[in-house]
């Protein structure tokens, strides 16, 4: 029996699951750090942490007027949103190591959707 040609090219062909590539997105960063107590230096070593370990992974910017912008590398709308909960909630956890209230804004300019 002969196999017709376009079966057989695919027969013992090895089929790879479709992979959606990451989509880049250009988002916005805000950050505001206040000390729990008068007269601490905290916030400006809070700031640098987070810069160093949650923004520099995504090829932080910092803007002239304090913001940061950096790129995300997602699949989905859901893989992005995560990824935005996992990076506020580290921002949290470091400011309060340093002693520090934080308020975190992530926005994407390019569709006026936001995180905090």
């Amino acid at each position: 029996m002969q196999i017709p040609t376009e079966v057989a090219s695919s027969v013992g062909q090895p089929r790879l699951a479709s992979v959606s590539e990451p989509r880049h997105r250009a988002l916005t960063v805000q950050l505001t750090l206040e000390p729990q107590r008068p007269r601490s230096r905290k916030p400006h070593q809070a700031r640098t942490v987070i810069e160093a370990h949650c923004l520099k992974p995504f090829e932080m910017e910092q803007q002239n007027n304090g913001d940061y912008h950096i790129e995300v590398p997602a699949t989905s709308d859901e893989q992005l949103d995560e990824m935005m909960d996992d990076l506020i909630d580290e921002t949290h956890r470091i400011a309060s190591d340093k002693a520090c209230w934080v308020e975190t804004l992530i926005t994407d300019p390019a569709t006026g959707q936001a995180w905090d």
